[in-house]
C-alpha cells in the first residue's frame, strides 16, 4: 500500500487525468486548477529559482534553466492539444494564469 502526502493530492484531485503525455481526460477546475492551469509545476519553479539564487553559480543556473525549459515546452505541447477541445479552450480563458496566478 503506497502512502504520502503526494497520493492524496493526486489520487484526491487529479484521479486518473494525471499521465506522463497528454491525453483527452476530463478536466480539472477545482482547488488550485482554479486559479492556475498547471499547479504541478509552480512549486518547480519558485524552488528552482530560490535554490539557484541561493546556491549562485552559472553551472547550476543552466542546469535549473535547461529544466524549466523542458517543463515550458512540455506545458506548451500540452496545452496545444488539450486547445483542440473547446472546453478546454473556455477553462483557458476562464483561468489566464499557466504557472503563476494572473501572472503567467
Amino acid at each position: 500500500m503506497k502512502t504520502g502526502r503526494n497520493r492524496g493530492f493526486r489520487h484526491g484531485l487529479l484521479g486518473r487525468n494525471i499521465a506522463l503525455v497528454p491525453a483527452q481526460r476530463e478536466i480539472v477546475t477545482g482547488g488550485m486548477y482554479r486559479y492556475i492551469r498547471h499547479p504541478i509545476f509552480s512549486p518547480y519553479f519558485v524552488s528552482a529559482t530560490g535554490w539557484v539564487l541561493s546556491s549562485w553559480s552559472l553551472v547550476n543556473a543552466l542546469v535549473i534553466a535547461s529544466g524549466c525549459a523542458m517543463f515550458v515546452v512540455r506545458t506548451l505541447m500540452e496545452e496545444s492539444f488539450l486547445s483542440q477541445d473547446p472546453c478546454y479552450l473556455a477553462y483557458m480563458k476562464r483561468v489566464r494564469g499557466r504557472w503563476l496566478p494572473w501572472l503567467v
